[in-house]
């Protein structure tokens, strides 16, 4: 409608407007209500502010197809930046982070890795990269004081196990496995354990490493001493 509105100005935009609290429905000749026989919607721009799939059609699930090689990106109104989205759950096969720079994950608990049935406790999958680093700088931490027990003592009393995992036997795999056991009856250092009790802090299991491997410096060192003391009087004689 061309004509000129209350105010002068003519509107170009096209109105659908039901009763409050009803629908636009687009159907095939003939159908409505329960019988109703959805039909497609072709645009270039589709403004809503919610998105649903519609039930009546027996499927639970809404589906956005982008064509060949193209992407689904949630853009502002403006198509200049990026805008966040939020789920429960997200099925990927690759996250790529398409500018240079890092890619952050935020969390308020920890990072699990986990096999498809997130629910079971066991099911734990590998990660494989070319490094991992832990953040240690000064600024990140308090109450800082030198390490003073034995680490030789420690590992010392620690027990090593092969054992399987639960997981890989449900799936019929047979690979054994070689660490540490966390449980009453095994000899696990509190020290390297996580703070929920229940992994190993590998940063802290390879400091306690780095800590022995002093101790054991220290004790070569004096072990040379007392050769060369030897070897004087050997020679005095």
């Amino acid at each position: 409608n061309y004509a000129s509105g209350t105010n002068g100005n003519v509107n170009n935009n096209l109105y659908l407007q039901p009763r409050w609290g009803y629908e636009v429905r687009l159907t095939a000749p003939g159908t409505t209500g329960g019988e109703s026989t959805y039909q497609d919607l072709r645009a270039k721009n589709l403004y809503a502010n919610i998105l649903q799939s519609n039930s009546a059609t027996g499927d639970n699930h809404v589906y956005i197809r982008p064509i060949n090689s193209g992407e689904l990106r949630i853009m502002n109104p403006n198509n200049t930046s990026y805008r966040n989205v939020r789920a429960n759950n997200i099925y990927l096969a690759n996250i790529v982070k398409p500018d240079e720079g890092d890619l952050y994950v935020g969390t308020s608990g920890k990072v699990r890795i986990m096999g498809r049935g997130l629910w079971e406790d066991s099911n734990y999958r590998p990660i494989v990269s070319s490094a991992f680093e832990n953040p240690s700088l000064e600024t990140f931490k308090t109450n800082i004081r030198r390490y003073e027990d034995s680490a030789l003592s420690i590992i010392d009393n620690a027990e090593i196990y092969n054992y399987e995992l639960k997981s890989d036997v449900k799936e019929g795999k047979n690979e054994i496995h070689t660490g540490l056991i966390i449980g009453d009856d095994y000899q696990t250092p509190d020290c390297i354990k996580s703070d929920d009790g229940s992994a190993i802090d590998l940063y802290a299991m390879s400091s306690l490493g780095w800590k022995a491997i002093q101790e054991l410096s220290d004790k070569v060192k004096d072990l040379r001493s007392e050769i060369d003391l030897l070897r004087e009087e050997l020679n005095n004689e």
